[in-house]
């Protein structure tokens, strides 16, 4: 049995068990795992079973404050294994395999979400009073994107802001509404991939284009499909994203 866990001050707060259904989690009174976090958006992320049929899938509804999934900022998440899910202040377990008996009994939260939950807090701890004077939320999300630069990833640059994209799943798509990488809204509140990020054998990654218009640039040459180097920037719907290796940290 799948279970969402909310904890709250450390202790168990809320159980939600998973099914084939599509459950929404937010602040709406409605929802079906009811946040507090004034973070938390109306309905804030859903969860239903991995359409490729292992675990399931977490999809951020839009939502203003966003959705970290082990500390980083998440739109579309493949959920197989343990994870923590925060949404401002509140703690989210996902765990995929939980006794029935287990999950009743248990009212602490497990040592390895505290464990977890250190590390990725552990930057802010570091940086001691220097960041006292920022929000708990910006220095997660700011940290979490320091973390994100050190592997493989993509950067969509917006102006003078960079939105940055880990590359951490063997098939990474690109496109617009609630995909892994969103680079417009959706058109008829459908999701729509335009191009998809491919990891190979040896950590090698290659861009295609995916859909009968889409279309895409790579460093100015029209493409259908190409391997990436560094710092090659990607054209898509009229949106450039760089790509970057991160940090060998073998």
């Amino acid at each position: 049995m799948a279970v969402l866990r909310l904890y709250r001050d450390g202790k168990r707060a809320a159980t939600l068990a998973l099914d084939e259904s599509t459950r929404v989690v937010g602040r709406g009174a409605d929802s079906d795992l009811v946040l507090l976090s004034a973070a938390a958006s109306r309905q804030h992320f859903t969860i239903r079973p991995n359409p490729k049929g292992i675990g399931h899938l977490l999809v951020d509804l839009d939502s203003d404050n966003g959705t970290f999934v082990g500390g980083v900022r998440e739109y579309t998440r493949p959920l197989i294994q343990r994870a923590i899910i925060q949404v401002g202040d509140e703690v989210i377990l996902y765990e995929p395999d939980v006794d029935e008996k287990r999950a009743r009994d248990s009212d602490e939260l497990p040592k390895w979400a505290v464990t977890t939950l250190r590390e990725i807090e552990k930057p802010s701890r570091e940086a001691g009073n220097v960041t006292s004077a920022i929000p708990p939320a910006v220095q997660r999300r700011v940290h979490a994107e320091r973390r994100v630069r050190l592997q493989p990833h993509l950067v969509l640059v917006d102006g003078q802001d960079e939105q940055v994209f880990p590359l951490d799943a063997d098939v990474v798509a690109i496109g617009l509404g609630p995909v892994r990488i969103p680079i417009g809204p959706a058109k008829k509140n459908e999701a729509t991939v335009l191009a998809e990020v491919m990891r190979s054998r040896g950590n090698r990654y290659a861009v295609r284009a995916k859909g009968l218009f889409a279309k895409i640039e790579v460093n100015g040459e029209s493409v259908a499909k190409r391997d990436l180097e560094t710092g090659d920037r990607i054209t898509i719907n009229g949106r450039t994203l760089r790509f970057e290796p991160g940090i060998d940290r073998e």
